[in-house]
């Protein structure tokens, strides 16, 4: 290269950011702006079953909720903004979509650079009625708050670098692996009732990490991975009834790690492996559940059960503590991550229900014992049956007696028998139900008196299903 060429070329690149720095300086200096904006995709012209959400925008408070069901649009954002720049408020947020087939991909961003943004506060409300939805994030400096409740997911990709992740989803399925990643952002996830086909990943460099887990399911054996460099991590985990999985559960940090998991030994086999280079670990569990095969490895007394969930539970801390706290009990409220003793007490609910032979033009009745779900079996409920005298008006009348307990590792909450009934031609189809929280208490029984009294002059069968 001649001098003369290169000359040039020094020339072209000094030019270049001589226009660069004066750009940025133009930008920051025009006067700070406040103002709103809002925009909205309608679903009225777009025939579509799957739908991809993906955000860019960099920075700011973004809250990702739900719209109602009912709603004409599929996507609905509002925005507060203080910013410097040329563009008006309106302007500042983007969004576009593509339709491809039966799916359509919006994509969310900003029209600012990211030191233009201030202060942001953005809502996407997205409609929850859709058959498939995906979610994808990846925002620098965006504090996410995600909600979620009944969703079918496909994809779900959330990551940040400085920005807090904060979520709560409730009976949902999610398709492929659940991922969450940041640099030094915090992760605080509280999970209830999900079902997962893949993988749990959840990663931060530096930031705290909490999850609160109420009865998770994995379809298959999959890994749920929590995982930082520097970060503290705890696990609250609350399993109530058998769910026919195989999860490997991997805890590593080079600081504290805390794993409290509440699942009756009725339900769950296990193998716990504790790993340190320079700290300490601690494993606190009920007598006579787990027995120690060597140092820092355990496994519970019936881990040869094939028909039980099985969890494989490994926690490392490099540098820290890696403690797991194991209770062989039923943890009977979703808030609270203590394990004292209370006095058991007694609780006893009864009732009656009538049928008119005036309000059905019938000639059979088929009663219908439902079974409900105790631990790792299906039990029935024990009726006796009777028939009324022939000049009985009721055609068919159901009494109950049920006295119950309500303790530590049974649970406290409402429990009562419910009756439904259907008709289909001349057959009266009756239903009788143990009504209760699956996950609130365990119908634990001193008596259980049910009696059915059927009038004779009617087909009565009965079955267990």
């Amino acid at each position: 290269m001649s001098r003369i060429d290169y000359k040039a070329l020094l020339l072209i690149v000094s030019l270049g950011t001589i226009v660069i720095f004066s750009t940025t300086i133009f930008f920051l200096s025009i006067p700070m702006k406040i103002g709103t904006g809002s925009t909205n995709i309608s679903r009225l012209d777009k025939d579509v079953s799957e739908v991809e959400i993906y955000n860019i925008v960099p920075k700011g408070n973004i809250n990702i909720l739900e719209l109602d069901k009912n709603s004409n649009n599929i996507i609905e954002i509002d925005w507060n903004i203080t910013y410097s720049g040329l563009f008006i408020p309106q302007l500042c947020i983007s969004i576009s979509y593509i339709i491809k087939n039966s799916r359509i991909a919006i994509h969310i961003n900003s029209n600012l650079w990211i030191n233009q943004i201030y202060l942001l506060d953005i809502i996407i409300l997205y409609n929850p009625s859709y058959n498939i939805l995906s979610f994808l994030s990846d925002s620098p400096k965006g504090n996410i708050y995600f909600k979620g409740f009944d969703l079918n997911i496909k994809k779900f990709y959330f990551r940040t670098d400085s920005g807090d992740i904060i979520m709560k989803i409730n009976n949902s399925n999610f398709e492929h692996d659940f991922t969450i990643l940041t640099d030094t952002g915090d992760i605080d996830l509280k999970l209830d009732h999900l079902n997962f086909s893949k993988n749990f990943i959840c990663h931060s460099d530096s930031g705290v990490q909490l999850f609160d887990i109420w009865n998770i399911r994995f379809k298959s054996m999959a890994d749920f991975s929590v995982s930082s460099d520097i970060g503290y991590i705890r696990v609250y985990w609350a399993n109530h009834f058998n769910k026919s999985q195989n999860v490997n559960i991997n805890i590593y940090s080079n600081y504290d790690t805390r794993l409290k998991f509440w699942c009756p030994l009725e339900i769950m086999r296990s193998k716990v492996l504790l790993s340190t280079v320079d700290g300490t670990v601690q494993f606190s569990k009920s007598t006579g559940t787990y027995e120690e095969i060597s140092e820092d490895f355990y496994q519970t007394i019936n881990i040869n059960d094939t028909s039980l969930d099985s969890y494989n539970i490994t926690s490392k801390s490099t540098g820290g503590h890696a403690w797991i706290y194991y209770v062989n009990c039923f943890k009977w409220q979703r808030d609270c991550h203590q394990a004292y003793d209370f006095h058991p007490y007694n609780v006893t609910v009864s009732g009656n229900c009538s049928l008119l032979i005036q309000d059905y033009d019938i000639s059979k009745i088929n009663l219908f014992n439902t079974g409900y779900i105790y631990l790792n079996e299906t039990r029935t409920l024990p009726i006796n049956y009777e028939t009324l005298p022939v000049s009985s008006e009721k055609l068919l009348y159901v009494e109950w007696e049920l006295d119950h307990i309500h303790a530590m590792g049974i649970g406290v909450g409402a429990l009562n028998l419910k009756i439904t009934k259907k008709l289909v031609f001349d057959t009266l189809l009756v239903y009788v139900k143990l009504d209760f929280e699956l996950d609130r208490i365990l119908p634990t029984f001193n008596e259980c008196n049910i009696t059915v009294h059927y009038h004779p002059n009617y087909t009565f069968n009965h079955f267990l299903i």
